[in-house]
């Protein structure tokens, strides 16, 4: 099954944020929102989470396969 990681593009290229096998680029997509929300849970423990960054979908070779953008995974109200 092919390894995708998921990083919010303020992070460095080179950090693994996350790592999940998915059976294809769909499912990986699918699991992006998931993964936005715990990687801006994160910033936010920090102080600091900027809400217009993308959640970047790199494959194994650490190429940009897909993105996601965060305002499309957190709702602030």
């Amino acid at each position: 099954m092919p390894e995708y990681r998921f990083r919010l593009e303020d992070t460095a290229p080179n950090k693994r944020d996350c790592v999940m096998d998915c059976p294809d680029l769909n499912s990986a997509h699918l699991t992006a929102k998931y993964v936005a929300r715990q990687l801006a849970a994160k910033d936010i423990l920090k102080g600091r989470l900027r809400i217009s960054q993308m959640l970047l979908i790199e494959d194994e070779l650490g190429l940009l396969v897909d993105s996601v953008p965060l305002d499309e995974a957190i709702c602030i109200s």
